[in-house]
């Protein structure tokens, strides 16, 4: 029940970005044979075609979607502190992609064309970096220590702050990410985001033909924002599946147990019953004896066993969203459902034991 819990908090939460009318377009031109000088003349040309084509609202790069269960970190530090620096979120973007995929520009800029290769390096930060690097200070014009993929030491310059996002998975703690200019920062392997006006179902295929036609043989993985981010629910969903299974066979076996467990408490207590019956006993007063007897045991597991389902859920709390493994709400409902379990179950003993004929139990006894 919590996994299930999970997953519909998990929908309700916001990520700090919108998928809504987003269409991702992945591609590789290196797989081509080309070096990042053609590479990034491919790209801009995309890029411009791609912005020209009716109901593309906007258009951007980006090395990586969040929440597509692809990603790696790189090495950050504030200048002039001590240390190695440590590894962090990242991500190369294109001017406009903050707008594209709707990322709150909080403080700054957002990079421009002029953020380019022989320019100072910038960069921009989340709200989380920014505050766990500078505390209460402005983050706007300090600088920051990149070590690149080639080990070199780059002082750049943070011109802006954006909302922190969901990077890995929706439950993750907020998560501090650098931003580094596409201009400045090259990877062959970009993806074309572009924000349509939602009334343009032939995207796809426009966007696509418009990539080939600056080059016939390139690979494209299309597909939408939404599609690419439901990676991050696949383990929740699997998960759910898998203990949602196992939560419905151990709820057969208990009412299995708790029937036979009343069943078989009745027939010990067949005379007495009779008796009960004989000496005129109502029909209620007997049946509240049978039920009581079939919770009794039920209320004594309850009690041992939600102790014990709480310390295991605890092994789960990383695949918990938005949900505790202590939710009140979700323990409530498990011992509702056992108690609904246990009365179903002692319907069967109930009826038979206020039909006993005292006659009949007595003669036999």
């Amino acid at each position: 029940m919590l996994m299930v819990r999970s997953i519909v908090r998990s929908r309700a939460l916001d990520p700090g970005f919108d998928v809504a009318h987003v269409m991702t377009f992945a591609a590789s031109p290196d797989q081509l044979g080309y070096n990042e000088e053609r590479g990034r003349v491919l790209w801009t040309e995309i890029l411009a075609r791609v912005r020209q084509l009716p109901g593309a609202e906007s258009a951007a790069l980006a090395l990586l979607v969040p929440l597509s269960n692809r990603g790696d970190d790189i090495a950050v530090a504030p200048f002039g502190a001590t240390g190695s620096p440590a590894l962090y979120a990242y991500n190369y973007v294109s001017p406009g992609y903050f707008g594209t995929v709707h990322i709150r520009l909080a403080n700054g800029r957002d990079f421009s064309m002029s953020d380019a290769r022989h320019a100072p390096d910038v960069a921009i930060v989340n709200e989380t970096m920014a505050r766990d690097f500078f505390g209460q200070e402005s983050a706007l014009g300090k600088t920051v220590r990149v070590i690149d993929g080639e080990g070199r030491e780059r002082r750049t310059t943070i011109i802006g702050v954006v909302g922190t996002i969901k990077v890995r998975s929706m439950g993750e703690s907020p998560r501090p990410m650098l931003y580094l200019p596409f201009g400045q920062w090259y990877r062959p392997d970009m993806i074309v985001h572009v924000r349509t006006d939602g009334r343009s179902p032939n995207m796809i295929r426009d966007v696509t033909r418009t990539m080939h036609s600056l080059e016939p043989d390139l690979a494209v993985d299309a597909q939408s924002m939404a599609q690419a981010t439901a990676f991050s629910l696949i383990p929740l969903r699997v998960a759910a599946s898998v203990l949602g299974f196992a939560g419905m066979v151990g709820a057969a076996l208990a009412a299995l147990g708790i029937f036979g467990l009343v069943g078989y408490t009745v027939s010990l207590r067949r005379r007495e019953i009779g008796i009960r019956i004989a000496l005129g006993a109502e029909r209620l007063a007997v049946t509240r004896l049978v039920v009581n007897e079939g919770l009794r045991p039920v209320i004594t597991g309850l009690c041992v066993g939600l102790p014990l389902a709480v310390a295991g859920a605890s092994l789960l709390r990383g695949l918990l969203v938005g949900v505790s493994a202590t939710d009140p709400v979700t323990l409530v409902a498990i011992a509702l459902l056992v108690a609904v379990v246990a009365a179903v179950a002692s319907f069967a003993p109930v009826r038979r034991a206020t039909r006993l004929d005292p006659a009949g139990v007595l003669r036999d006894e």
